[in-house]
């Protein structure tokens, strides 16, 4: 009976987030008025709606985001200390989200608009929060908030990196890489083999996204790109990963690509460019989820976990659907 409190817990909240179903009626809707009207009959998303204001997309989102990190914290009472780990770092993903909008925000000139986008709620918003007030943003107040916490080990060598370059992606990349790779040694030391063969799947398409845009919008070479990439994966080839990135086209990266990922139940289709192929890819992992979040085992966290960043994938794409709708782009 060890998971079986989450998953009482998790069954009772369900139908009060996003599900297969809501995503079918956010994917059909026209209006922003629609997806309100959708979201106010779920209890525990509270919308802050305006439709007469430019700021209405952001509000949505913010509120059904911070609903779900409020959901997963109340996970961690019912856990070990032990067994925490896994949704303590589900939910520093939004810290880490914090801190690349503090950076690029404020280094860009628009303190203004950081706490719009910024979630409070978060595990370690208390450390670092007051920053958002302050006039000129310094090297020794950012690391001195993060010292001490889970994220301060990655972040002195991502944010010097940054400063270098001033790059935004491979900000993203090098503290994404880090955190990625402190999650999957916390998975494999759960011994948990729902959790492990999941990590495999998320990392898989994670690092063949990652490492096409390296490939063929920077122009890495594999030596570069395998720098970038969260590898070893446990149940993964990594020599036959990487030669995915040892081709010329983007037509020979997808028929690699699919060929290699063909072991793990993907089905190839024929493409001729990366964007289709990654599309693919992503609606292969959502599919995964499903299927993972709903098992029942109480012995793994598997579906809780699979459940989780499932409803992250719910909660991106109903973003897209709300800046499509409000500045009239394609409809995902």
């Amino acid at each position: 009976m060890q998971y079986a409190v989450i998953y009482g817990k998790l069954g009772a909240i369900k139908r009060d987030f996003i599900t297969y179903e809501d995503m079918n009626k956010i994917s059909s809707a026209e209006t922003l008025e629609e997806l309100a009207s959708l979201f106010s009959t779920k209890q525990r998303l509270k919308i802050d709606f305006n439709p007469g204001e430019n700021s209405s997309t952001i509000n949505i989102e913010r509120s059904i985001r911070a609903a779900f990190i409020d959901k997963v914290a109340s996970f961690l009472h019912y856990l070990s200390s032990a067994q925490r780990s896994i949704f303590e770092y589900i939910l520093y993903r939004y810290d880490l989200y914090n801190l690349k909008i503090l950076l690029a925000l404020h280094l860009s000139g628009h303190d203004e608009d950081i706490k719009r986008f910024v979630y409070p709620n978060t595990p370690l918003f208390k450390r670092y929060g007051f920053l958002l007030d302050k006039s000129v943003l310094v090297d020794k107040d950012l690391l001195s908030a993060f010292k001490g916490t889970p994220i301060f080990p990655f972040l002195m060598d991502a944010y010097r990196k940054y400063k270098e370059s001033l790059d935004m992606f491979f900000l993203d990349t090098i503290l994404d890489d880090s955190y990625y790779h402190q999650m999957l040694e916390i998975v494999i030391n759960s011994k948990d083999n729902g959790l492990i063969r999941l990590w495999d799947i998320m990392l898989l398409v994670r690092n063949l996204e990652w490492g096409s845009r390296m490939k063929f919008l920077h122009k890495m070479r594999r030596e570069e790109i395998f720098y970038y990439l969260v590898l070893p994966l446990p149940g993964v080839n990594t020599d036959a990963l990487m030669s995915c990135f040892s081709v010329a086209s983007e037509k020979e990266f997808i028929n690699r690509a699919s060929e290699f990922l063909s072991r793990f139940g993907f089905d190839k289709r024929n493409l001729d460019n990366v964007p289709d192929f990654i599309y693919d890819l992503n609606m292969w992992r959502e599919k995964y989820l499903k299927i993972a979040s709903k098992d029942m085992n109480i012995n793994s966290l598997l579906g809780v976990v699979a459940w989780c960043l499932l409803q992250e994938r719910y909660i991106d794409n109903t973003s897209s659907k709300l800046q499509s709708i409000y500045y009239g782009k394609a409809l995902i």
